[in-house]
């Protein structure tokens, strides 16, 4: 359940960012209660923070792996990394990696999902960057 709540705040804060963030919407389309929602999310402020984290979390996993695979090919790397970056959702939607710049972007938002989303941004960039310098000096076998 708690995989599915986040999955819909995703897509609700994509398609609207934080003010179409919306906890009786979320029951609806997952068939629950509210409270079935509070009881993994204490707010829609805790509910954001973790879809941030969970966002981020996706980037870095996905860098490191296609390190490993580009091992040495930073052509190859750039490339799945751009395709990447466009097609992360795996449905062709290419507003996901704006998602988090926007909501970074929103003056309304509480200071705890800016201050995490910035963290996001730079753990990602950081992944990214080490990810670039680790390619370009492929391991060598001994």
């Amino acid at each position: 359940m708690r995989d599915a709540i986040l999955e819909k705040a995703e897509q609700q804060l994509m398609m609207g960012g934080y003010d179409k963030l919306n906890f009786a919407s979320i029951a609806k389309s997952l068939e629950t209660t509210r409270a079935n929602l509070h009881y993994h999310f204490k707010n829609k402020e805790t509910l954001a923070i973790e879809v941030v984290r969970r966002y981020s979390s996706g980037y870095t996993v996905e860098f490191e792996r296609l390190r490993k695979t580009f091992n040495g090919n930073i052509s190859g790397f750039v490339e799945a990394v751009e395709e990447m970056m466009w097609m992360f959702s795996g449905d062709g939607d290419d507003s996901k990696p704006a998602a988090c710049i926007n909501l970074v972007a929103d003056p309304e938002i509480p200071e705890s999902i800016a201050k995490v989303s910035r963290e996001a941004y730079n753990q990602i960039e950081s992944t990214l960057n080490l990810s670039l310098i680790h390619i370009s000096e492929p391991t060598r076998p001994y």
